[in-house]
């Protein structure tokens, strides 16, 4: 699956927090407000990797046609 073909989501204790899909050359972060903000390639990873690195946080790909 490339990049632009998945949705990232970001859950903390079972909740969604960010949903991240690829737009163009940038990074589109969804918000639990539902608003869009987007970001680099750079500015995403530093969002997803911390996540990645704790208990409480979950990270599901899905296909991007859900979104």
């Amino acid at each position: 699956m490339r990049n632009d073909e998945c949705i990232i989501e970001i859950y903390y204790k079972d909740k969604l927090v960010n949903t991240w899909y690829k737009e163009g050359d940038k990074w589109a972060l969804i918000s639990t407000r539902g608003v869009t903000h987007y970001a680099t390639a750079e500015q995403f990873l530093s969002h997803l990797l911390p996540s990645l690195m704790k208990d409480d946080y979950t990270i599901k790909v899905k296909p991007r046609d859900r979104l």
